[in-house]
């Protein structure tokens, strides 16, 4: 019997903590020069969320990878994505890491005015990825990054 609440508890804890988003207006976000903006999927393109923060091991394991396979797609794949950065940490927080490790220019870094738990992610890393407004792709505790993947995503 134990064993079976043990089992139904971490079935809905894991349900949790990968429950997708089902309005991108609730992640209210500011710029990291504390402009307001709205997120929203691009018309025609592939939009892919991504929640980090500088003290996450795993975001940090995973960085690499997604740069590596940004970097081995061609300007007209890379066209087809819009890609944010979303960290609920203070905004000199998010800049001092950037200012360390710079990112591609194209992904866009923005801040979350609530902490991710008011917004039902409860774990991190954690990625969706949005097409015609619909989720197409969804990885929770980092994404093992290739140029296929994307190249997959823009495909589907």
């Amino acid at each position: 019997m134990n064993k079976l609440l043990l089992i139904l508890t971490l079935s809905i804890i894991g349900l949790t903590a990968c429950t997708p988003p089902s309005n991108l207006a609730k992640y209210q976000a500011v710029t990291l020069n504390n402009e307001p903006i709205s997120l929203q999927t691009p018309k025609g393109k592939v939009l892919v969320l991504h929640f980090w923060a500088s003290w996450c091991r795993d975001c940090l394991i995973e960085i690499p990878d997604l740069e590596t396979a940004w970097a081995q797609l061609e300007e007209t794949e890379k066209a087809k994505f819009e890609v944010i950065f979303l960290s609920d940490e203070e905004t000199e927080r998010i800049t001092t890491f950037l200012e360390k490790k710079k990112l591609p220019a194209e992904f866009k870094q923005y801040r979350l005015t609530k902490s991710f738990k008011n917004i039902g992610v409860w774990s991190i890393p954690q990625t969706y990825v949005f097409k015609d407004d619909k989720i197409i792709r969804q990885w929770d505790r980092g994404v093992p990054w290739t140029a296929e993947i994307f190249r997959e995503l823009s495909r589907q």
